[in-house]
């Protein structure tokens, strides 16, 4: 048995379906010359959008749920700490973002999707970057030398994506590095700086 199947457009039900989509006015300053209807559009589906600071209030990253607060300049100053704090997060958001575009414009962070390694975006938020951070440990143990008691300290190594992240902001590794001080290390810069001990005195 065969069939055979013949397709006709009803061109009038595909524009009254056109026409139902809906549509969207895009109205901007700036000549056509210097900013075309697709850079327009492009420009205004990549801005920053103002409610994404609300969305991050009711996160669980910041999380501005009832607490117990019963004077009203307390529920305020909480109001505005958090606000504060979702309003560093947008700057870091902002900051990743362009560092990224720098380099190039396509150019991704990788690494920072737990369970995908491979995948990437060209707009990390700053809580997906701190978590990449989360697991990083400081130990600090007490060093008997000679008749000085001092502590060593050790920190995690920093993984390539954490050293990565730390370039996005020009920040230097030395801000984790420089906190890791073992036996060999101090010894190795008390000899170039005459003597002088680089472990910390628990006093």
């Amino acid at each position: 048995m065969r069939y055979q199947l013949t397709v006709i457009r009803n061109q009038e039900a595909i524009s009254d379906a056109e026409f139902k989509a809906g549509w969207r006015i895009y109205a901007t300053n700036a000549p056509a010359k210097r900013l075309s209807l697709t850079e327009g559009v492009l420009a205004y589906r990549d801005q920053y959008i103002e409610e994404n600071i609300f969305r991050r209030l009711q996160g669980k990253f910041l999380s501005i749920t009832p607490v117990y607060v019963q004077r009203d300049d307390h529920a305020q100053g909480l109001f505005h700490l958090l606000t504060l704090g979702s309003r560093l997060l947008a700057l870091g958001d902002y900051q990743a973002k362009r560092a990224l575009a720098k380099e190039r414009p396509d150019v991704k962070l990788t690494d920072v999707y737990r369970g995908s390694p491979k995948r990437g975006t060209t707009r990390p938020t700053t809580e997906r970057i701190l978590k990449a951070f989360e697991h990083i440990n400081l130990l600090i143990m007490p060093s008997q030398r000679l008749s000085e008691t001092q502590e060593l300290c050790f920190v995690t190594p920093l993984s390539p994506v954490q050293e990565r992240i730390l370039t996005l902001p020009g920040l230097p590794t030395s801000l984790y590095t420089s906190l890791q001080f073992d036996d060999d290390h101090r010894l190795s810069q008390e000899n170039e700086m005459g003597g002088a001990s680089l472990a910390r005195d628990p006093s």
